[in-house]
């Protein structure tokens, strides 16, 4: 099969298909992000809710191979955790949490298309099958990078109970001296 009957057999132009969609996304609320795409049509900035974006964040962007945003998301937090006071670090991560939750949807079928017309820009020699069969190695989610996130982050609080605990008690109680016992 060559490119121009793949071509014309999947409907392939500048436009992206239903099927093209629902390949790239795979088994994973399929009918969800493809009644999105009806919803919005062309309209690349259309706000909605995304549950799972707001409960699990980075953990989200990661399971659905959008590493760039989760890792600066990451560092954001990390930043934002370390310059400001908790309360004020909470408050914005919760800002940055709603305003990313509004956009997710928008965020990843724009990188959807993005990615599927990369895969069309390569399809020189492919025929259907393989064309298909790219575009769910492409897309689909990722299981294993959320879970290595939740281990380094249990790795670091385990580091970081250790070191607290080991210069906590490198502290002498002879030395310790309270106003309360002096008269």
């Amino acid at each position: 099969m060559n490119c121009q009957h793949c071509q014309e057999e999947l409907g392939l132009n500048d436009n992206i298909s239903r099927e093209e969609f629902a390949a790239f996304i795979g088994n994973h609320n399929t009918d969800y992000y493809l009644d999105y795409v009806d919803k919005t049509g062309n309209n690349n900035r259309f706000s909605s809710w995304n549950w799972p974006c707001f409960f699990l964040g980075s953990y989200w962007l990661l399971y659905r191979k959008l590493y760039a945003l989760a890792s600066i998301l990451i560092i954001l937090t990390f930043a934002s955790s370390r310059l400001f006071a908790p309360k004020v670090h909470i408050f914005l991560m919760l800002i940055v949490h709603i305003v990313l939750t509004m956009f997710a949807n928008a965020i990843y079928i724009n990188n959807s298309k993005r990615k599927i017309k990369l895969v069309k820009i390569n399809i020189r020699n492919f025929n259907a099958t393989q064309y298909i069969n790219r575009l769910h190695k492409k897309g689909g989610v990722n299981f294993v990078a959320p879970l290595i996130l939740v281990v380094i982050y249990v790795c670091v609080a385990i580091i970081s109970m250790f070191l607290f605990f080991l210069f906590a008690t490198t502290v002498n109680p002879t030395d310790f001296v309270s106003p309360s016992y002096h008269f």
